[in-house]
């Protein structure tokens, strides 16, 4: 997992090849303005989905984990409670994923929560395990997906 500002996103273009675009897109002026959905980045290589949510609380957030993609978490407006716990570390599934679905949910506890503001983004690889929304209130971030 990476916890890092928008401003300091070019040191980690040279991780993956996709990061190049996805930082582009979070680099974009007028991020704020683009509506809620699913928008392509570079086909369904990389790509974002943006949205207002309400958080579950620490109760209601479940750890989960991907593998096929890389998440990159960023806020646009209020602010994201996100636990996080190393998938080698998870015991407790909660829910298998489902045939297409890259999801895998646990009932583990989170290890620890950090709080996600505007221009911050979190990385999350496939060994991370973390739980979004973890906060109580109202947030509009985006995820960009960046295939494995």
């Amino acid at each position: 997992m990476i916890i890092d500002k928008l401003s300091n996103c070019e040191r980690y273009v040279k991780l993956h090849p996709g990061f190049k675009e996805a930082f582009g897109f979070l680099k974009k002026e007028n991020l704020a303005f683009i509506p809620d959905g699913r928008h392509q980045i570079a086909g369904d290589m990389v790509y974002v989905t943006l949205a207002r949510q309400k958080g579950k609380g620490k109760k209601g957030s479940k750890l989960e984990k991907h593998s096929e993609y890389i998440d990159i978490h960023f806020v646009l407006d209020g602010k994201d409670l996100i636990g996080w716990k190393a998938f080698e570390d998870c015991k407790k599934i909660a829910e298998k994923p489902e045939q297409g679905k890259d999801v895998e949910s646990f009932s583990d506890n989170p290890d620890f929560y950090f709080t996600l503001s505007p221009g911050e983004f979190a990385i999350f690889f496939p060994e991370d395990c973390h739980a979004p929304l973890a906060h109580d209130d109202a947030v509009r971030k985006g995820v960009i997906k960046v295939a494995v």
